[in-house]
Parts: structure tokens; C-alpha cells; sequence
């Protein structure tokens, strides 16, 4: 296993951070590798400055590669300093889940496979804190049925706006984080018919989620 942590700070902005930053991520990784183990990964996780990350998340993530973790934390966000451990290793895992998948069938490119992607990605998340994120499990089940309708539509679409799905779009209606409610949703309706977790079924494809 070799998860490498790089703080990037030249302009100081987690300056405050940096001790929760290296003590949350050994503690991080050692709780994650006991719920998948972590021996085959290679990854980078690059913690950095990002003024854009929503104050009610406290901190975000992207992976764009099997091999590449970018952890952004906020400035002076009280809520990630009321919960930064807990809300550390949450996004660790939800990323090391990309990773695995990246490594296998891919993040996907079209609107199915990354609500499945994301979907796991949330399951495994909730898997290592016992904790949903705040992301998912948000709509109720008749505005949930009505996006979904909808995002089938646009499933097997390469030319889907992420953008839209997963952060919202006030202008065209479109809720904020809907993607990560309906892959949470379909994710859990496979794993529970086919008696599964989101650790053994990281490598599925995505089609096979909406086939049982």
C-alpha cells in the first residue's frame, strides 16, 4: 500500500490545518483499510485551499485518476473544525472508493455510470463512519421517482451536464446534489436484492444495477 499524503500550502491557507490534517489522515487510512483493504492502491492524496467547497459539507474531494486524490478544505469553516476527523475520513473513503473503481471499470462517462460510481462511492462512505452523508437520502420518495424518470432518459448519455446532476442547477430546476440521491438510491435497491456491499461490488458495472 502506498497512500501518500501533500499539503500544499504556499499560500498559507491551512497553515491552522496542517496538524489536523497529518493526524486525521493516518487515522483515516487505518480505518478505511479495515473495512476494504487498501494493499493494492497507489494514490496520491493532495490536500489543498478551495473557497468553493459548500460550508455544510466542510470539506470536498475529487479523484480524477486511480492514482491522484485531491482533498479541497475551506477556510475557517466551524463546522469542519467541529467534525474534522469524522468528516475527513468520510471523504477519504468516498475517494479511495474511486480509486478502486477507476482501477477496475472506470468512473464511467456516461449519466448511469456515474450515478452508480458516485452512488458506491456513498455507500462505502457510510460503510466506514456510519454515517449517510448529507448528499444523499435527501429527496422524498415521490420528487426521488420524478428525477429519476427523468434521469433515465439521459442514462446511457455521454453528453449529460455533471454539473447539473450532481451540484444542481437553479436555472433549470434541477435540485442540488439529485445525482447523489438517485445513485444512492438505485445503488442501495441492487444491494439489497442481491445481498451485497459496496466493498465486493466496487468492480461491477454499472448496467448490472438497474438489470436485477
Amino acid at each position: 500500500m502506498a497512500i501518500k499524503l501533500h499539503i500544499l500550502n504556499a499560500n498559507g491557507k491551512l497553515s491552522k490545518m496542517i496538524d489536523y490534517i497529518q493526524q486525521s489522515f493516518a487515522v483515516a487510512v487505518e480505518q478505511i483499510n479495515e473495512v476494504m483493504i487498501l494493499e493494492s492502491l497507489s494514490v496520491d492524496v493532495i490536500a489543498k485551499y478551495n473557497e468553493y467547497v459548500p460550508p455544510e459539507m466542510g470539506m470536498g474531494g475529487y479523484t480524477p485518476t486511480e492514482h491522484e486524490i485531491q482533498l479541497w478544505l475551506p477556510e475557517d469553516n466551524d463546522y469542519l473544525m467541529a467534525n474534522f476527523q469524522q468528516l475527513f475520513t468520510a471523504t477519504l473513503a468516498h475517494e479511495l472508493h474511486h480509486c478502486f473503481r477507476h482501477g477496475s471499470v472506470g468512473y464511467g462517462k456516461t449519466l448511469l455510470e456515474a450515478l452508480i460510481t458516485e452512488g458506491l462511492a456513498c455507500h462505502f462512505e457510510s460503510m466506514v463512519v456510519n454515517k449517510t452523508p448529507i448528499y444523499v437520502d435527501h429527496l422524498d420518495n415521490k420528487d426521488r421517482q420524478s428525477w429519476l424518470e427523468k434521469s433515465r432518459q439521459l442514462w446511457h448519455s455521454t453528453d449529460y451536464s455533471h454539473a447539473d446532476w450532481f451540484f444542481g442547477n437553479d436555472k433549470k430546476g434541477i435540485p442540488k446534489w439529485v445525482g447523489y440521491d438517485l445513485g444512492f438510491a438505485l445503488v442501495n435497491q441492487y444491494l439489497q436484492k442481491v445481498g451485497s456491499n459496496a466493498v465486493d461490488s466496487y468492480d461491477t458495472p454499472a448496467i448490472e444495477f438497474v438489470s436485477v
